[in-house]
């Protein structure tokens, strides 16, 4: 299915939702049926295609399309904050000589 730009008309590319089916198990006549979802993502915005065939016979089917704004920035943002994290947390070299001269002023009062 090829995806175009509504304002411009530019292609954008082409997705392939669809309806697949597992291999039927022992006494089933069909398998178990799942969707596999195209997604299509971009620093903008993740664009989800969803087909879903006709259940009842009409010979039509439909797609819902699902747009999640601004969720690969969502992951940068996930990895900044981790990455700030373990800066916050890492002791630093000051850090260290201070605690080092706590614990040895509480060793020589215990003496």
């Amino acid at each position: 299915m090829g995806v175009y730009d509504k304002r411009s008309k530019k292609r954008l590319g082409t997705v392939s939702p669809r309806k697949e089916f597992y291999a039927p198990q022992s006494g089933e006549e069909n398998g178990q049926p799942w969707t596999r979802v195209a997604v299509r993502s971009n620093m903008k915005e993740d664009l989800y295609f969803i087909f879903s065939p006709d259940e009842e016979g009409r010979n039509i089917a439909g797609f819902k399309i699902i747009v999640n704004p601004l969720m690969r920035w969502m992951w940068v943002a996930g990895f900044v904050m981790t990455f700030g994290t373990i800066i916050v947390v890492w002791p630093d070299e000051g850090e260290k000589k201070r605690m080092a001269t706590i614990y040895a002023r509480e060793a020589t009062r215990e003496s």
